[in-house]
């Protein structure tokens, strides 16, 4: 059987959704397909990936296209990534590429794709309660108590909370 140039074949990646700074996974597809559409199984792909910083790891970063065509990939960010890790990822995103790299050394690579990191909705709720229900504008004093209890109901110690 004679087999089709690297030339004959296309490669696409895609994410199937935002990476979340505050621990999660996103999957990463490398689909590999000929020139007019069918898939191509079978081959090696590399994920190309720039140094990552501690607490974000890939599962693997060369796999083998199934039957679909596709290269699949698992990226996980842990939720004690560091702060500065977590600023870059959220200005810079992620950029990946996909490689194929056939015997006869050419290699084909994807578009740079930009992995979003998204800050998630508030996971704490405050509540805030009077010592007095009314205060006297000329000289009276209160005390304001703020309670932070997660999405759970339980409360959560050791956070600033700042009026």
């Amino acid at each position: 059987m004679v087999e089709n140039p690297a030339a004959d074949y296309k490669l696409g990646l895609s994410v199937n959704s935002q990476l979340n700074v505050f621990g999660g996974q996103v999957e990463i597809v490398a689909k590999m397909s000929s020139q007019y559409g069918a898939s191509i199984a079978g081959k090696s792909v590399t994920l190309g990936l720039p140094s990552l910083p501690a607490g974000l790891t890939i599962d693997r970063t060369t796999t083998t296209t199934n039957a679909a065509g596709e290269a699949r990939f698992t990226l996980t960010a842990a939720p004690n990534l560091s702060t500065a890790a977590q600023d870059k990822l959220l200005a810079e995103g992620l950029a990946l590429t996909a490689l194929f790299n056939q015997s006869t050394n050419v290699q084909i690579q994807a578009p740079v794709l930009q992995v979003a990191a998204v800050r998630p909705a508030a996971q704490y709720q405050l509540s805030l309660t009077s010592s007095k229900s009314r205060v006297d504008v000329f000289g009276d004093s209160f005390v304001v108590t703020a309670q932070a209890s997660n999405v759970q109901g339980g409360e959560v110690e050791d956070q600033a909370v700042t009026f």
